[in-house]
């Protein structure tokens, strides 16, 4: 994903689409609650603090990592990492950012069956 300075998703790609399916245009927050998404730790926390990539990556430039998003509880549920990286302007002025997002429910289970 390809989000401008307001949160805006500038681009999705086809795997991102399957995932967030009416992504493109929209502000990320929104298209995560529309597809059912809540971000949270690896345990299934909620993220303390709100939307780490908005207030975080946007606003103070930080990459982001260890943020997951998950869809669903029991068998089904979808696990996604989430990595945001800013993007900016010469005078260091963030821009934007990409945000990459990786199934990781298979591997998220057996780490749970583990722990």
């Amino acid at each position: 994903l390809l989000l401008d300075a307001d949160d805006t998703v500038s681009f999705a790609n086809a795997r991102a689409g399957i995932w967030l399916p009416q992504a493109a245009g929209r502000r990320l927050t929104e298209a995560l609650q529309d597809a059912d998404f809540a971000l949270v730790t690896e345990t299934g926390q909620p993220v303390a603090g709100g939307n780490p990539v908005v207030e975080r990556c946007l606003a103070a430039g930080e990459n982001i990592d260890g943020v997951w998003l998950k869809r669903g509880s029991g068998p089904g549920e979808v696990w996604l990492s989430l990595r945001a990286r800013p993007f900016g302007d010469a005078d260091g002025a963030v821009l934007g950012a990409t945000i990459t997002l990786a199934d990781r429910s298979e591997e998220h289970e057996r780490l749970m069956e583990s722990a």
